[in-house]
């Protein structure tokens, strides 16, 4: 049965349905809670299912100025107040922001978490709201079905959710260790968050679980919806505390939740600067890759490399500026993807051969902006031309116990 309430700053059209343990089902961006219907709202049969349609989504209308996470969530916790008390959280996409906000903020109303394809900071998405791509067509039909607004409205809801993707959510690995209850992290293993964000978010929360469906999409839910409702069902399901029936030889917190966290691009870094052989790959004329050791040094917090003009890297870059850097360090493996670009300032060419004499030994002459010396086997004949890496993507992957996986866009 569905239902209006006003609330404080809102109202909120929800449906209310099912007996037993209250869970409330939270949807994504530009949707509404008839996405369940068909996959987790089965659990009617198990639980009391509360299904809102969050502010400017489906039946619940609009508010007058900018909105985003933050003002979902406290439409939530005011909705539960009055509704439901506390219950389990089962949000999707936007509705896992929400969800989790609401886990960190009041943990009171929260005794279980399932966070499903969602981010808790906004560079976590791989492809962010955006009004530039629009609304897709099936989502612009169903919002027309049941908005009390006219359907072009749907627009504005976009430029919303776009306006405040760029800043939010912003959330700490601090805050995710605020969540006192337990949590599944559910994703697809084709999604639109980073996977590095979504093994993050499983390890900093203090009592979780992660999931990967495999053969889906965002749309996960949709694709495998049997196998998606048994794993929430579960989690759902579980009552709180020790598993009475769990082996005591491997009932302690395992090795990953030591005070894990992803590497600062500062503490990476530092860690590329001190590597002494690098892998540089480049792409041949007919596509096929081509990959050599290097040895590179960081100018103004930029890597810089040296080849000969005539070298196989050398041909390539010249066709074809883009490149991948990776090395490997004790406590993580590095990559940085971007473009070669040839070094022009003989200023910048002394500093490269200044850090190569300091790193290496190697002690090459300046000459017309490019470098000359015997005994550099990795860069060819001289003479040498300089090139600087400009990142695109970096990432990190540990090797050890120090960190967990870290993703950076330049």
């Amino acid at each position: 049965m569905g239902t209006y309430l006003d609330l404080s700053s809102a109202r909120i059209w929800y449906e209310d349905r099912g007996s037993g343990a209250p869970v409330v089902l939270l949807h994504g961006g530009l949707s509404d809670g008839r996405m369940f219907h068909d996959n987790l709202a089965t659990l009617a049969d198990r639980f009391r299912l509360l299904q809102p349609d969050l502010r400017g989504h489906g039946r619940s209308p609009d508010v007058p100025g900018p909105w985003g996470p933050p003002e979902l969530a406290a439409d939530l916790v005011e909705l539960m107040e009055k509704t439901s008390g506390p219950a389990k959280l089962v949000g999707y996409s936007l509705g896992a922001t929400v969800a989790l906000l609401v886990a960190i903020h009041r943990p009171d109303l929260v005794e279980r978490l399932v966070l499903i394809s969602g981010v808790f900071h906004h560079r976590g998405w791989l492809m962010p709201p955006s009004a530039d791509r629009g609304v897709p067509p099936v989502l612009a039909q169903l919002y027309a079905q049941v908005s009390p607004h006219e359907p072009e409205h749907i627009q504005v809801i976009l430029g919303k959710l776009a306006d405040s993707a760029r800043t939010q959510p912003a959330l700490t690995n601090a805050d995710l260790r605020r969540v006192r209850c337990r949590a599944l992290v559910l994703v697809s293993d084709d999604d639109l968050v980073d996977h590095a964000h979504s093994y993050t978010l499983y390890q900093q929360l203090p009592d979780a679980e992660l999931a990967v469906v495999p053969g889906t999409s965002h749309n996960l839910l949709l694709e495998k919806p049997q196998l998606c409702t048994r794993l929430v069902g579960g989690v759902s399901a579980r009552r709180s505390g020790p598993d009475p029936h769990a082996d005591p030889a491997t009932a302690g917190h395992p090795a990953r939740r030591a005070s894990m966290t992803p590497p600062t691009w500062e503490q990476a870094r530092a860690r590329w600067a001190e590597v002494n052989t690098y892998w540089l790959s480049t792409v041949r004329p007919d596509g096929r890759p081509h990959a050599v050791p290097l040895l590179g040094v960081w100018v103004a917090d930029t890597f810089h490399f040296a080849a000969g003009d005539r070298t196989r890297k050398a041909r390539n870059l010249a066709g074809n500026p883009a490149c991948v850097v990776t090395a490997a360090t004790p406590e993580l493996d590095l990559v940085l993807e971007g473009r070669a670009a040839p070094v022009r300032d003989e200023e910048r060419v002394r500093a490269v051969a200044a850090a190569y004499r300091e790193k290496y030994g190697w002690e090459p002459q300046v000459r017309q902006g490019q470098l000359w010396a015997e005994g550099a086997p990795t860069a060819g004949p001289p003479p040498y031309t300089v090139y600087r890496l400009e990142p695109q993507l970096g990432f990190a992957f540990p090797t050890g116990t120090e960190f967990t996986p870290a993703r950076w866009r330049f």
